[in-house]
């Protein structure tokens, strides 16, 4: 058992390094960094070209690390207390949680004094989050959870037929997607309430399109992995033997995952001051 462990260990290492390598192949590319900015609308200068680099080159880093962080946790999990969290589509939504953590935590290396330019005086007001993101993703992840809810609720009340999901089982998916929505939102908040320094204009933009980056992940990715918790819990209820209902609820949450991180997470915004 000592032997197998260690092998799964290495060849494991082995594949988390080729798809790290493989994911951040570009990250070097001065392309990717005059795209960022052109997309969000920043002028690369002297004074933000720093910034604007290391948080380009750094957010694609810790989002492909964080996504494997993520699934193999959930994996860790799963051996520790017997639970099946990381098979088939739960190893996708514990990717996903690990992929905003690592977009979020890029945000957070940005905010020193020798990134962000701080040191002296003054600071900007506080924004709101609906100054970086639209109102779709904002809501969003708090609508999947609901669905998730109710669709744990109606599995429980009226199970279909040959699913062996416990009731345990139905109130964590629906709690963890809750919970995924709330964190969310509360990382989203932390963003925007990061001090903003009154600093020369192109800095400030700079940052602006930063916080927008992160916040659109968050909520993209918030998004995805809610409705996929849905799109599992549809195929749990019976609904009074409609198969229609249940294979619409699943067509429509998953795809809508897929969007929600294609599009709503790699959204470029321009923030407007």
């Amino acid at each position: 058992m000592g032997a197998e462990w260690v092998v799964g260990v290495f060849f494991g290492g082995l594949f988390a390094m080729a798809v790290v390598a493989f994911a951040t192949r570009n990250v070097d590319d001065p392309r990717e960094v005059t795209g960022w900015a052109r997309a969000h609308g920043v002028e690369l200068t002297a004074g933000n070209i720093g910034l604007v680099r290391y948080f380009v080159r750094l957010v694609v880093v810790l989002r492909v690390v964080g996504g494997l962080g993520g699934w193999l946790i959930g994996s860790l999990v799963d051996d520790a207390l017997g639970w099946r969290s990381a098979d088939g589509g739960g190893a996708w939504i514990w990717a996903l949680c690990g992929w905003m953590a690592g977009a979020w935590w890029a945000d957070r290396a940005v905010a020193t004094p020798a990134r962000s330019g701080t040191g002296a005086g003054a600071w900007l007001a506080s924004r709101r989050v609906a100054d970086y993101l639209p109102w779709p993703l904002r809501w969003l992840p708090a609508v999947g959870a609901a669905l998730a809810v109710v669709l744990a609720a109606a599995a429980v009340v009226e199970p279909a037929r040959g699913v062996d999901t416990t009731r345990w089982e139905l109130v964590a998916l629906a709690a963890a997607a809750v919970a995924i929505a709330g964190l969310a939102a509360l990382a989203q908040r932390s963003v925007v309430a990061r001090p903003q320094p009154a600093v020369a204009p192109d800095r400030l933009t700079a940052d602006d399109a930063v916080r927008a980056t992160a916040i659109h992940h968050l909520g993209g990715g918030a998004t995805a992995a809610t409705l996929l918790i849905a799109s599992a819990l549809s195929l749990q209820p019976a609904w009074g033997g409609v198969e229609e209902l249940r294979t619409a609820l699943l067509f429509v949450s998953f795809f809508g995952a897929l969007i929600a991180w294609r599009y709503g997470a790699f959204r470029a915004w321009r923030v407007r001051r």
